[in-house]
């Protein structure tokens, strides 16, 4: 019997042991980890390269560079035009970008100066594209374009790229009908040829779809069609020198993007304002510039009324007085750009402006102003902070007097 107590105060005192060598301890477990080191993404590159001759050099191709749209006036009047007369270049198209794209080579910006009767040397020069080295015999039906004045933004020579494809090669040939009269001496004519590209709809992304760049547009170079474009909504890529002396109005539920390419800059003359109305919606986005010329009190450079939104990711805009404007339910987000006025009004800079006793609203998440702070907005009374909620105004005063007041995040 005393054994078995003994035996019995053992294991109790085993158990006391255990147990508080348990309390004491970390439990382990299984454990297993797999780590992917090393990503990288690399955005494509949409690129393309243009080589020209004229056809009677036999000689080395020159390059356009790819930085450049120009590569000096192709024709000239120095080439003698008379009835008859036929000139034109030989091109080498090749893509050296790494996404598949779209491309086509266009004439644009016809300008006529009448000869006598009104005579317009656009309507006699007859265009052909031909084989590389075909010679003049093949300036035939099946090779003619159409005249010049036919042809403006019409696709001379279109095509698809990958990659990895190789050179396209044409010859693009005008030609003086032998029927224009003497109706036609002393006329001009001035045009300017655009080799333009875009992605094509090809890739596919992760779920399988090649729809995602079906509305990617060509970049448009005159007037005309960048008005028609914005007015009638999906994206516009700008790419050049632009003159807006009429309103631009986007209205009903139209959704536009104005993309401004860094070479871009659309100056703006008398009424040449952006203006929304209804429901519409503008994104302005790109590193190009839009500016006003003229000093003024009402040198308004953009209006947003209605229900309608403005929406500004960069670029540089200049306003006589005021860059953005804002009335009755309409909203403005501002995330980057630079913003000036040429003037002020009352010794107060008006770059941002609420119409009185109207619903309208600023929201400035990023940019730069000129001699004007959005978070203390002395355009309105009381005093207004147009910058969002989680963001900050700096500031630096430049050797010019001026102070640059910047948002960023808090």
């Amino acid at each position: 019997m005393k054994q078995t107590k003994k035996s019995l105060l053992a294991s109790g005192v085993s158990l006391l042991l255990s147990a508080a060598l348990l309390a004491g301890s970390t439990f382990a477990w299984f454990t297993d980890s797999v780590t992917n080191t090393g990503n990288t993404i690399q955005a494509g590159t949409l690129q393309i390269d243009f080589q020209y001759r004229d056809l009677t050099s036999n000689g080395e191709f020159k390059d356009v560079p790819s930085d450049s749209q120009q590569a000096g006036a192709l024709f000239t009047e120095d080439q003698l035009w008379e009835p008859g007369y036929s000139f034109g270049y030989d091109f080498k198209v090749r893509n050296t970008g790494t996404l598949a794209e779209k491309w086509e080579l266009v004439f644009q910006n016809i300008k006529c100066t009448n000869g006598t009767n009104g005579a317009q040397l656009a309507d006699v020069l007859d265009v052909y594209v031909i084989p590389v080295d075909a010679g003049k015999e093949a300036l035939t039906a099946q090779n003619y374009k159409g005249t010049l004045s036919q042809l403006e933004n019409v696709a001379l020579k279109n095509g698809n790229f990958d990659p990895q494809d190789g050179l396209y090669n044409f010859s693009v040939v005008l030609k003086m009908q032998e029927s224009a009269s003497n109706d036609y001496q002393g006329a001009q004519i001035s045009f300017d040829l655009f080799l333009r590209a875009k992605q094509q709809n090809k890739e596919t992304d992760g779920f399988g779809s090649s729809d995602y760049d079906a509305n990617a547009a060509y970049p448009v170079h005159n007037n005309a069609d960048l008005v028609e474009q914005l007015e009638n909504g999906g994206s516009v890529v700008a790419n050049g020198k632009f003159d807006w002396t009429d309103e631009i109005n986007i209205t009903g539920e139209t959704s536009s993007i104005l993309n401004l390419e860094d070479n871009t800059e659309i100056t703006v003359f008398d009424k040449g304002i952006l203006n929304l109305s209804d429901s519409a919606q503008v994104t302005v986005q790109g590193s190009g510039k839009l500016i006003q010329t003229f000093e003024s009190e009402i040198g308004y450079l953009m209006t947003v009324a209605g229900n309608s939104k403005l929406i500004i990711k960069d670029g540089t805009f200049i306003g006589g007085l005021t860059c953005v404007q804002a009335e009755d339910n309409a909203q403005v987000e501002i995330y980057g750009g630079h913003f000036e006025a040429l003037t002020d009004w009352n010794d107060t800079y008006w770059l941002l402006n609420l119409m009185d006793n109207s619903n309208a609203s600023i929201k400035v998440y990023g940019g730069t102003f000129v001699n004007f702070d959005p978070s203390n907005s002395i355009t309105e009374n009381p005093k207004a902070n147009f910058v969002a909620d989680g963001y900050k105004v700096v500031s630096e005063e430049k050797d010019n007097g001026d102070i640059w007041y910047t948002v960023i995040p808090e």
